[in-house]
């Protein structure tokens, strides 16, 4: 837990990183099985705990949600239709789910690359461990 909350610089904390995938994450999914979504208030607010809902600074609860929200994402992938995934999200957007869907991941791997970076930086990262 004190790991993922430290900092390097000015930089994101891994947690308020983690938190930041959970908020978009969620978003789009709550999109794709047409739950509505409210307005943010800017990007920086999603790397906090209210971003995510939790209102509560505990990263156990934080790794439950994210994993939470990947496998949500799993079992709607694996239920959609094509048709679902060719359909355009968000009106007055050109981009189909399938685009916005590569889109979500491009995003996630660019925000996991920064999480093993401040890893290394803090000298907990393993690398014959890896990610599990």
């Amino acid at each position: 837990p004190e790991n993922a909350a430290w900092k390097s610089g000015g930089n994101h904390s891994i947690h308020e990183i983690v938190n930041h995938l959970i908020f978009w994450n969620q978003r789009y999914l709550n999109r794709f099985i047409n739950v509505p979504v409210e307005e943010i208030k800017d990007n920086e607010y999603t790397f906090t705990n209210d971003a995510t809902g939790s209102h509560v600074d505990s990263w156990k609860a934080t790794v439950e949600k994210v994993y939470d929200v990947f496998s949500e994402w799993c079992t709607q992938l694996d239920e959609a239709l094509d048709t679902k995934l060719e359909g355009i999200p968000i009106k007055g957007y050109p981009d189909t789910w399938f685009t916005v869907i590569a889109n979500i991941n491009i995003h996630n791997a660019y925000h996991i690359g920064q999480i093993v970076t401040l890893r290394k930086e803090q000298g907990s990262w393993s690398p014959d461990r890896g990610v599990k």
